[in-house]
Order: C-alpha cells, then sequence, then structure tokens
C-alpha cells in the first residue's frame, strides 16, 4: 500500500500576493472532506502531501479528494530517502508488477533545488537501471512513467496520476444564492458555481404542506448529495401559496420568477451573498427567451448569474449524470414553475407586468413569503 498522497492545484499557483489565502482555503477543504479518514495533511513547496496512516482507506481518501475544487491532480505514491540507491530500489519495487514487454520512460521534477542532481541526469541515472533490467524505453509514448519527484526531506515515487476538477477552493468567491428547483438545471448551476469558489446557499419554493414535507423530499436529498463538493450547506425552504393565491396576471410564469427573485434577493441581504444563480439556458424553454429574462432579472439589483446559459440540454444531463445528480433530480415532484407555466409566454410586457405586480402589492407578498420560510442545514 501507499503512504504518501500528494495532491497538486495549477490555478491557484497563478495567484500571485494573494497565493497564500487561496492554498490556505484548500488545505482547510481538504482536511474538511477527509475529516474522519485514517490520514495526516500537510503542505510541503506547492504541493499538499496526505501522509497515509495504518488503516487508511485510500480508495475512500481518493474518491473524496476527487470532489474537492482547487485539485488539478493527485497521486499516491511511496516516499523514500532522496539518494538515486534507494529511489532506484523503491523504482524497483514497483516494476516489480510491470511485464517486461511494456515501455517506460523516467520523469522527475525537483522541488527541493538544493537536490545537487539537474531533472535530465536523474532521468537518465534511473532510467538506465531499468534498460539494464531488460525494459525498453519510449520517452514519446510509454506503457508506463515513472515519476520521482525530490521533495525537501525525501522522495516522492509513483506511475498513476489521478485528474482532478480543478477550479478555486469553495468559499474562496464569497457565498451566493442559488434558484433551487430540483430539476436536473439548477444541481449542475449550483455545481459551476462551487467550482469557480462560491459557497452556495439554496432557496427553494415548494407546495407542499410544510417547510418539514419539502426538506424531506428529493430537493433535500438533492441538496445532501451536492454537500460532497461544498461540504456544509444552507438550504431555505418557502411556501408558495402566498403567491399563488394573489397572481392575477397574463405573464404568470414571469411575474413568478420576478417574486421568487425578490425573495432570494432579500435572503441574499441577511446571508452576505453577493449575487444570485440560476439554471437557466438561452431558449431551453418559455421562461428563458431573452425578452423573458431581461423582464425577469429587471425586478432585482443584485447580478445573476446563469452558468448555463450557453449548454444545451443534453450536456447539462451528461454533467449531472457525472456529478450524480441526474437520477435524483428524475425523482417525482411537482415544481413551482410546472404549476404556473401552463400557457407562458415568450415575450414579457414589462409594463404591464410591473402595473400587475402594483395590483398585487408584490413587496409586500415578497416579505410575507420570507416571514414563512426556515433554513434547514446538510453536511
Amino acid at each position: 500500500m501507499h503512504d504518501m498522497i500528494g495532491v497538486h492545484y495549477s490555478e491557484i499557483a497563478l495567484k500571485g500576493q494573494n497565493r497564500g489565502y487561496f492554498e490556505k482555503s484548500l488545505r482547510q477543504n481538504v482536511r474538511r472532506m477527509l475529516k474522519g479518514e485514517e490520514c495526516s495533511i500537510e503542505s510541503v513547496h506547492d504541493r499538499i502531501l496526505i501522509r497515509l496512516l495504518p488503516g487508511a482507506n485510500e480508495k475512500s481518501i481518493g474518491e473524496k479528494l476527487q470532489c474537492v475544487f482547487g485539485i488539478s491532480h493527485f497521486y499516491p505514491a511511496f516516499s523514500c530517502g532522496k539518494s538515486i540507491e534507494e529511489i532506484g530500489l523503491k523504482a524497483r519495487e514497483i516494476f516489480q508488477q510491470v511485464p517486461k514487454d511494456k515501455t517506460f520512460k523516467v520523469k522527475s521534477s525537483r522541488a527541493d533545488k538544493k537536490f545537487p542532481i539537474d531533472s535530465q541526469e536523474l532521468n537518465r541515472r534511473l532510467g538506465e537501471i531499468f534498460y539494464n533490467d531488460g525494459y525498453t524505453v519510449d520517452v514519446k509514448k510509454p506503457d508506463v512513467t515513472l515519476h520521482v519527484d525530490i521533495i525537501k526531506d525525501f522522495a516522492l515515487v509513483y506511475t498513476e496520476k489521478t485528474a482532478c476538477y480543478g477550479g478555486m477552493p469553495v468559499g474562496t468567491s464569497g457565498k451566493v444564492v442559488v434558484l433551487f428547483s430540483g430539476g436536473i438545471d439548477s444541481p449542475v448551476a449550483s455545481w459551476y458555481a462551487m467550482k469557480r469558489g462560491c459557497r452556495p446557499v439554496y432557496v427553494h419554493f415548494h407546495a407542499m404542506r410544510s417547510n418539514a414535507d419539502a426538506a424531506k423530499s428529493k430537493i433535500g436529498r438533492l441538496v445532501q448529495s451536492l454537500c460532497r463538493y461544498s461540504g456544509r450547506a444552507k438550504l431555505y425552504l418557502v411556501p408558495y401559496d402566498t403567491f399563488q393565491v394573489s397572481c392575477a396576471s397574463d405573464y404568470e410564469l414571469v411575474v413568478f420568477r420576478r417574486f421568487i427573485n425578490r425573495v432570494a434577493e432579500k435572503i441574499a441581504a441577511l446571508e452576505g451573498a453577493k449575487v444570485l444563480v440560476t439554471g437557466e439556458s438561452i431558449a431551453q424553454v418559455a421562461s428563458q427567451t431573452l425578452d423573458n429574462m431581461a423582464a425577469i432579472e429587471e425586478a432585482v439589483k443584485i447580478p445573476i448569474i446563469r452558468p448555463l446559459a450557453g449548454m444545451n440540454k443534453d450536456e447539462i444531463i451528461a454533467k449531472a449524470e457525472e456529478i450524480g445528480t441526474y437520477e435524483l433530480s428524475l425523482g417525482d415532484y411537482k415544481d413551482c414553475c410546472s404549476i404556473v407555466s401552463r400557457h407562458p409566454r415568450t415575450k414579457a410586457n414589462l409594463e404591464k407586468i410591473k402595473a400587475d405586480e402594483e395590483k398585487m402589492n408584490i413587496e409586500k407578498l415578497a416579505e410575507e413569503t420570507l416571514a414563512q420560510a426556515e433554513m434547514y442545514i446538510f453536511d
């Protein structure tokens, strides 16, 4: 079994004077994600090192690391001394599992610049060992690449890397309020916002008997599923019925979307969130024409980010399957937007909509609805 896992990041390394802040945030997120695992975590040079303790579940740790935004890749490795002899012995242990008909190359790096041998010479010396053992060198398309990282106090030897999502550590870009419908799109939009360092606060409008019932539905399960990427998350559940009995407009769907944005904006103020996030994709459905999207956004002062704006439905579905939300999103559930979108219009008349909202006293309605909301925490 490996005794180390090396964790690398790429975009964070370009952050200049702010790099330390992002590195610290990434370490904290890794620690939270691996809480309860048999390992210790430290920073060495430009990477995070995870020491696997007796009883460590390497597979479980690897699966959790793949969900941490900010990591570009990680690699399970063996540690050893920094001499050519010690590295060669450890590498030979690895090559016992490699058939002689496989080609190889050696790729080394020196995080410790005081190491007396440069990378090219180290590659040559180690490559010579395995060439003499009967292996064939192929520097362009080898079957096996032997990686050797020279760290301050030891060397890491490994052959496999696991690619991760990269991006920025969750929380480093601040909070966002996600308009969370429970369909396929909004969980994927949440995931993309998290990838850019945003911490989501979910807001869901429901037509169930109580907020507690909504929390136990697929909405709660979806938020729980997304916690594998964000860690602890808040979900505000907001009853829809106050709006339902008060709405009287030919543009009911657009008025409803403007209404939920108003309530979400108030929650954003409570949470210190900077923007709203939605799962809208241009021209996917009637409410998502440019005319309607412009009319919906006009209701609030806070910016609205739409991570899926240019994506096709099949692209969104593919991502939902990848991140583990697709099957949950297909669960039986009556979404509020489907209730009010029986005959949606594609070109909003903003003047008419504002007149209808004035008759409804929309601002008072938003305040009354917010008073009925409840916040639930998932982890």
